[in-house]
Parts: structure tokens; sequence; C-alpha cells
């Protein structure tokens, strides 16, 4: 979810469902309501983790990371094989699109275990922070700090680990800056100088990139 938005996305398909607050937001004009495609373009290219193409406003495609014939994982895709037979390096099994998420989840709540016990050390963090996985496309991570709880968006899981470490060391300077302030991101610097950029990666479902 986003403020006022709903994201659902199911077989390829992306259904968004806004507020009539926020839909009228997109309109030039409330009487014709003719869509301002730019403003809306700017909002939808702030989202995660999709590309996404307009026309006239309404229909967008894009490639999702995670589908019953291909898989990315840590910036490498992987052909999805349902006979053992046919795999190769290149290729993952699975015996249905169920249980390729399973394993996709399984795998990534794993991996985002160890490596957000690696980062916060490296930041001075004591604290043990839970981790969760999270399908809400809007978003990257959230750090629930007073539970110590970060969830991440699942999808993470698919951009190279230089990628995915900026969202956690992100969530992680959270630990010390509940804000989005000039003080946050001069912390965040500190750890991922290059966080703008991985940023504009995730931004642009750019998963081979690193």
């Amino acid at each position: 979810k986003r403020k006022n938005t709903v994201f659902y996305a199911s077989h390829g398909f992306i259904v968004v469902f806004f507020s009539p607050r926020m839909l009228n937001s997109f309109f030039k004009d409330k009487k014709t309501r003719e869509v301002d495609v730019e403003k809306l373009s700017t909002y939808l290219n702030g989202c995660f983790p999709l590309k996404h193409y307009l026309d006239n406003g309404i229909d967008f495609f894009g490639e999702l990371p995670l589908t019953a014939s291909k898989v990315y994982i840590k910036g490498k895709a992987y052909d999805v094989k349902d006979k053992v037979s046919e795999l190769d390096s290149n290729s993952i099994y699975a015996s249905s699109y169920k249980s390729l998420v399973e394993q996709f989840d399984k795998m990534a709540l794993s991996y985002f275990k160890k490596r957000i016990k690696e980062l916060a050390t490296e930041m001075g963090i004591k604290d043990e922070y839970s981790v969760k996985l999270s399908d809400a496309i809007a978003y990257r991570g959230t750090n629930y700090v007073r539970k110590r709880i970060i969830n991440l968006n699942r999808y993470l899981y698919c951009y190279n680990t230089d990628v995915s470490d900026m969202v956690i060391y992100h969530e992680l300077c959270h630990h010390f800056n509940v804000y989005h302030n000039a003080d946050f991101y001069s912390l965040l610097a500190r750890y991922c100088p290059n966080h703008d950029y991985y940023s504009k990666i995730i931004s642009a479902g750019r998963f081979l990139d690193k």
C-alpha cells in the first residue's frame, strides 16, 4: 500500500486502486476528467518495482521479477524448469508457480535475516531486528523501530546485493533517526555513498544492473 493507493499484482497484470480524492488529483480538468499523464507517470515511476509504460494514462505494462517461467535472484536471471533433467547453471527447479514463490521467499528471508544482522553490526547496532517479507509493491522497506521489526519487499532479493544493501542501510539508519531529513541522508551516505544511483536502479526495475 501507498497512501491513498492500493496496488495488486497477479499473473502479469497490475491493478491500481485510487481513493476518489487521490484520483481527482490526477485530473487536468475535473469536469472533463482528462488525466494529467505526466503527473500520473511521475507518481507511478516512483513506485516499486515495475517499469511503467503509460498508454493514455491507464494501461501500463512491465516485466515482473517473479513469473512461472523466469525469476531474478540477486541480480541474475534464471529460467524456471519443472523437470530436473533440464536444469543447468542458468535455471532453477520448481514443480509449480506456488512452489517457486515458496522457495523464493524462503531463500530471500534467510538471506535478509543474515544480511541485516551483518550490516547492523557494521553500524554499531546491538539490538536484534526481526525480519519480515512483504509483497506490497509500493514500498521497498519499513523499519518499525520501537518493535525492532524490519519489513522488506520480497522483490529486493531480485536485485544485485549492493542494490538491496542500500535499502537495508536505509532502514537501519532509521534506528538512529526516524525522519528523512538532512542528518538522515548524511548518515545513509556514510554507509552507502551511491544510494541515489541504487535507488534509480530499483525504480526502473533494472534487476541485472550493479
